[in-house]
């Protein structure tokens, strides 16, 4: 019997409050897209279809310029693709790709463990939606 995909999970996944890009590349770049969510694990982008689905093993670079933050080299593998449907045109649908992070050095682990942190939310933490992270400290 197949496990849910939420049963399957072992980190929880993020949102990010900032518009994310990301590009995977195998020496040349291969593709870009917006970050959907993150976790410890791995990542989603949003993509257009016209994107060359993935092969192999790749590293990620992510840039938000609104907080200034960019990671790179994060070595990734392909887990899966999926459709979202159409667009703003209908020549060109969206798909999602999934990433799954390879073995990092600790720098890395600690800017995706800072990433999730500063520039997150939880999907199931209503209570923060709207705030970035940070702003709601109460003393005591």
């Amino acid at each position: 019997m197949l496990k849910e995909a939420g049963e399957r999970r072992k980190h929880r996944r993020s949102q990010p409050w900032d518009t994310v890009v990301v590009f995977w590349k195998n020496g040349a770049m291969m593709g870009m897209g917006k970050l959907l969510d993150i976790s410890r694990g791995g990542l989603s982008v949003r993509t257009y279809d016209l994107v060359d689905e993935p092969d192999g093993p790749f590293e990620i670079e992510m840039f938000d310029t609104a907080a200034g933050f960019h990671l790179h080299n994060l070595p990734v593998t392909f887990v899966f693709e999926t459709g979202l449907g159409q667009g703003a045109s209908i020549v060109k649908p969206f798909r999602k790709y999934g990433f799954q992070f390879n073995r990092m050095t600790l720098d890395q682990a600690f800017l995706i463990e800072d990433f999730l942190k500063q520039h997150t939310r939880l999907e199931t933490d209503y209570h923060f939606i709207g705030k970035r992270a940070g702003s709601d400290k109460t003393s005591g």
